[in-house]
């Protein structure tokens, strides 16, 4: 009988996560949203990758990220992508789902799950009723609470426990600086910043503080260079892979009612090849031919 290939994939020790925060350069972790779009950042040399609340959400449940998905939702989702690819996995865990006891919760179903490095931010979610949309945080004091909820919960001290802020946009720079300083006493690996406006809002927040940084999108003129002597290791560009697979999907579907000949479509598709090697056809191959014949 031929012998069975192991089938994917084992987990780091080390994630490139916690690699990129010991590091000197600002990384950009590929967006990704299922097991296919992980394999396929992983194969093109993306080594860290992250998972967006709001991604999450609209994949799951084609709804917006008014935290209507729930940790399960998330979990599953954050599994399947671990389960099938090694890249190391950023994910977005908006606030933790409740209170400082579900945020224990939320890092033990995710770092279960195989997330490499997980986010818990200080904004009041879901938005409050009557609210008017406008965005609020939640206390420095539960906010610090949620933070050292997230560091008893994890079971292993190689997951990378970001304390995020959008104080920045809220409250504006002196009270984010207050709160990130908290942050950093509650013993988390990172801080990461949203808001930022210009650089120097940033040297002022790398000044005052000592943790390694992280960022969502930030104006064209800061670009990797600058953010890197900064000290901020890893940041969000957006989600425009996302946007740019829908539109691609919208176009086919277009074209398929339109024509309904696939020879006559114009866009770009992958080969049987690629489609193959992202599904490790090969490898279920093997096993199919190791496990599913009458043995002789």
């Amino acid at each position: 009988m031929i012998p069975a290939p192991a089938l994917p994939t084992s987990r780091p020790t080390v994630s490139a996560i916690r690699a990129a925060l010991s590091g000197s350069d600002c990384e950009t972790p590929a967006t990704v949203f299922d097991p296919v779009s992980a394999r396929i950042a992983s194969e093109v040399g993306f080594q860290t990758a992250i998972l967006a609340g709001s991604i999450a959400s609209h994949v799951q449940l084609a709804a917006p990220d008014w935290i209507v998905l729930t940790l399960t939702e998330l979990a599953h989702s954050v599994r399947n992508i671990c389960r099938a690819s090694s890249i190391s996995l950023v994910v977005d865990a908006d606030h933790g789902f409740g209170n400082p006891l579900n945020v224990v919760r939320s890092v033990e179903e995710l770092e279960h799950a195989g997330a490499d490095a997980i986010t818990i931010e200080d904004t009041d979610l879901p938005a409050a009723f009557g609210g008017r949309g406008k965005e609020r945080l939640i206390s420095r004091e539960e906010a610090q609470a949620k933070l050292r909820a997230a560091l008893y919960a994890r079971s292993n001290a190689a997951t990378v426990i970001v304390g995020r802020s959008s104080c920045l946009r809220i409250e504006g720079l002196d009270e984010t600086i207050v709160r990130l300083q908290l942050f950093e006493q509650c013993g988390v690996d990172a801080l990461m910043v949203i808001g930022l406006e210009n650089e120097a809002q940033l040297a002022a927040i790398a000044r005052a503080t000592q943790l390694p940084l992280c960022c969502g999108p930030v104006p064209a003129a800061l670009g990797s260079e600058q953010l890197a002597a900064h000290r901020v290791r890893w940041r969000i560009t957006g989600h425009h892979a996302y946007a740019i697979a829908m539109r691609a999907l919208y176009e086919a579907y277009c074209q398929l009612h339109q024509r309904g000949d696939p020879a006559d479509y114009s866009l770009a598709q992958a080969s049987a090849e690629d489609l193959q090697r992202w599904m490790r056809g090969e490898q279920f191959a093997r096993l199919k031919n190791s496990f599913m014949q009458v043995p002789q």
